[in-house]
């Protein structure tokens, strides 16, 4: 009687529904594969198609619409030629002319026109020479880049004498704590 036990029907099915949720699983995951190399393939054919229609219409134009990043953005009126906030470029063939290059330091959007950076800097240097003209280059979170973009765009119509950066290279929150490294002298800090 041990010889005519019949098989349990549950059990003979196990392995056919594994193979069978296997199968699926392989299928689904294939599926997906293709999926996303469809998508892939049809950004990356979007993306070249993009690149040569700017190309053909030559946008943009690198050697015509350099730009020097974002402008000053404030509601006054004290804005120069170029869009920064500082007194108009203006001067003469005899004057001394001095660029002022800087990000939010520069621009001073906290400070009235009369305080900003380049109107005490042109007082301390006409104080040598009343030929000292300062016009200011830079906007907030400028960095070099577009600091140069900046100079770049005023050289194509103004000229400068000298440039100089109002790059503060530390911050010191508490005036009386200089930064570690750097030693207190009578005029000023040194290194």
């Amino acid at each position: 009687m041990a010889h005519n036990v019949k098989p349990n029907p549950l059990e003979a099915k196990k392995p056919l529904t594994q193979d069978l949720g296997q199968a699926q699983l392989n299928a689904s995951l294939k599926r997906m594969l293709v999926n996303a190399v469809l998508v892939l393939a049809s950004s990356a054919l979007a993306l070249a198609a993009a690149e040569v229609a700017l190309r053909l219409l030559n946008k943009p134009a690198w050697d015509t619409e350099i730009r020097a990043g974002w402008k000053y953005q404030g509601a006054d009126r004290y804005v120069n030629e170029r869009g920064y906030r500082g007194q108009p470029i203006r001067y003469s063939d005899h004057d001394i002319v001095v660029v002022l290059l800087g990000d939010s330091q520069v621009e001073s959007t906290t400070c009235p026109p009369d305080m900003m950076p380049e109107r005490y800097l042109e007082q301390h240097l006409r104080q040598r020479d009343p030929r000292f003209k300062v016009f200011t280059l830079g906007s907030g979170g400028y960095g070099n880049d577009q600091e140069y973009l900046a100079l770049k765009e005023y050289f194509e119509k103004y000229r400068a004498d000298a440039t100089a950066e109002l790059a503060p290279d530390f911050f010191v929150p508490d005036d009386s704590l200089p930064p570690p490294g750097v030693k207190v002298a009578k005029g000023g800090l040194g290194r």
